[in-house]
């Protein structure tokens, strides 16, 4: 490749395409328990609070898989930091969710952390490198100045 070449897209690894599957079927099961099974809300707090923090919520965790599906690394730390601080959070609803709600619960959990960890693999941490070089090729001008 000469200098005069555009620079070119990295190409996602395979771990890190697992893991983004991962995480947007953790996206889409989330999305279809809240609407089905709707977190339980303090009855002192009005009725669209759940759904709004809920939607906010899912809206802010698809921000972040895009984020990181775009090479992102700040978005994966970030993503990484609530996945471990949140986790203690559902453990005070457990018995409410019942045997099936208990296993999709499990299940989600699993995944991202899978996911964490398929993004924390080497081949994935070259990808995020490489997609941080691509950016700022690409937002070079040709004579060598910065847009």
């Amino acid at each position: 490749m000469s200098a005069g070449d555009p620079p070119q897209r990295p190409v996602l690894p395979r771990p890190a395409k697992v893991a983004l599957s991962l995480l947007l079927a953790v996206l889409v099961v989330g999305f279809v328990r809240m609407l089905l099974d709707p977190a339980p809300v303090d009855p002192a707090l009005p009725t669209w609070f759940g759904p709004v923090v809920g939607g906010l919520t899912l809206v802010f965790v698809a921000f972040l898989v895009g984020a990181i599906a775009a090479g992102r690394r700040w978005a994966l730390v970030l993503s990484i930091v609530l996945f471990v601080v949140g986790l203690p959070a559902p453990l005070a609803f457990l018995k409410e969710y019942g045997p099936g709600g208990l296993l999709v619960f499990v299940g989600q959990t699993l995944a991202s952390g899978a996911a964490y960890v398929l993004l924390c693999t080497k081949a994935s941490r070259q990808w995020f490198r490489a997609a941080r070089e691509f950016r700022r090729r690409k937002s070079e001008k040709p004579g060598g100045r910065q847009v």
